[in-house]
């Protein structure tokens, strides 16, 4: 009977630090993407407590092309069936009633980009690798289209850093294939930040909305818009 009793007290003083401690703990992403030609790869994995909990999860590329594209066909089927109503939906009361949940939408997502960005500053990329080969097959139209990559990359690291840490300077390149017709993409990040912030940030956000009105009012607001 002692030695239950015992085992029962371990197990309680292990999981009180676990609870103490899971909010002070890091959460690793893995984020590994590679295209070549129309083959897309793209997996995630998901790593705790330094690695001895561990989640992968390899996301259909193809569903969600098909996705895409029955999403498409249904707006252009819904664009053609209810067209000729449009007019006739818009008047004085509904661009009032547009404009007053414009304002309320725009007051709360300043709140939210400050707690979003206030949550990004504490993620910490750990690695970050980007390299690209690309050809068109015509050398003038691959040097375009390699300078206009180049920008891209450059635009996303600037916007990147100036919201999260680099906890070493990212790697990126453009190789062109001045004769050559293909498409090779490899990127590579890994980022980690604390439980605790997440939570955080989710406390702020459910916070405000409670304090705007409760969650329902968001939907309602969202869903008129």
């Amino acid at each position: 009977m002692g030695g239950d009793s015992m085992g029962w007290v371990i197990g309680l003083s292990l999981l009180a630090a676990v609870l103490l401690l899971f909010p002070f703990t890091s959460l690793w992403i893995h984020v590994a993407y590679r295209r070549s030609g129309e083959d897309d790869q793209l997996t995630l994995r998901f790593l705790w407590l330094w690695g001895l909990i561990r989640f992968r999860y390899r996301v259909p590329m193809e569903d969600i092309s098909r996705k895409g594209l029955n999403v498409r066909e249904k707006m252009d089927t819904n664009a053609r069936d209810k067209g000729k109503t449009l007019r006739d939906r818009i008047n004085w009361a509904a661009v009032k009633r547009a404009r007053k949940q414009w304002a309320f939408l725009r007051e709360n997502i300043v709140y939210l980009t400050g707690v979003i960005r206030r949550f990004l500053s504490r993620i910490v990329c750990e690695r970050f690798t980007w390299y690209t080969e690309i050809g068109t097959g015509d050398a003038a139209e691959t040097g375009v289209v390699t300078g206009l990559v180049w920008g891209i990359k450059s635009s996303f690291i600037g916007v990147a850093g100036s919201h999260i840490r680099w906890d070493r300077s990212p790697d990126i390149d453009v190789e062109p294939r001045f004769n050559e017709k293909l498409l090779h993409t490899d990127l590579d990040c890994i980022i980690r930040f604390r439980i605790g912030y997440a939570i955080l940030a989710v406390i702020r956000l459910f916070t405000r909305m409670r304090r705007k009105g409760s969650e329902g009012k968001w939907q309602n607001t969202l869903s008129k818009a």
